[in-house]
């Protein structure tokens, strides 16, 4: 017996960043926290994944920080990026780079990716996000999610990568078996 994993419908809100069309596919919803080193290796490869299937699939983001005060700033700060629509530079920058995840980086990193310090500046000493971040929040605890990264394929949660499997891997197989599915149950 061959059991699939529940499917949920998933939330969207007007301001959840995503790469890829809305007409894709496959839809990888990625609950993520920027403080989780495992989200960031995952993050880090969804250029080259995007680049790989094209308009056959879309990447939508959704905060899922720790409970800890830089886990939710950090998501704050991505959340005001997000605000001046430069979401996905903030991400790769902030998690491409290390160090502390406090106001001071988010700042550097807002002046790196050319965003309007003022208004970013606002935005995060006014804890402006913190609304947004609560209701992503409790967006992940009605799907019930486990932990970050969370990853739903199609309204499904996807199963965790074995521990061998390069998170490229990881992603190209998620996506590709979702399109096998659905040219398999289309015959």
């Amino acid at each position: 017996i061959l059991m699939q994993a529940p499917q949920v419908q998933v939330e969207h809100a007007a301001d959840d960043p995503y790469l890829g069309p809305q007409t894709a596919p496959v839809e990888v919803v990625i609950f993520g926290d920027f403080a989780n080193s495992a989200y960031a290796r995952y993050a880090l490869t969804l250029p080259r994944v995007r680049d790989m299937f094209g308009a056959r699939a879309r990447f939508v983001f959704k905060h899922f920080p720790a409970n800890d005060p830089a886990s939710i700033q950090a998501a704050e700060a991505a959340a005001c990026a997000n605000q001046q629509g430069q979401f996905w530079p903030f991400h790769d920058t902030l998690l491409g780079s290390a160090g502390a995840l406090d106001a001071a980086r988010f700042k550097a990193v807002a002046t790196q990716v050319a965003l309007d310090r003022a208004a970013f500046d606002a935005c995060l000493d006014g804890a402006q996000m913190r609304p947004r971040i609560g209701r992503a929040l409790e967006e992940a605890a009605r799907y019930d999610l486990p932990g970050t990264p969370s990853i739903l394929v199609n309204g499904r949660l996807a199963p965790d990568p074995p521990t061998f499997l390069p998170a490229f891997e990881y992603f190209k197989r998620l996506v590709e078996e979702e399109l096998a599915r659905q040219s398999a149950s289309a015959r």
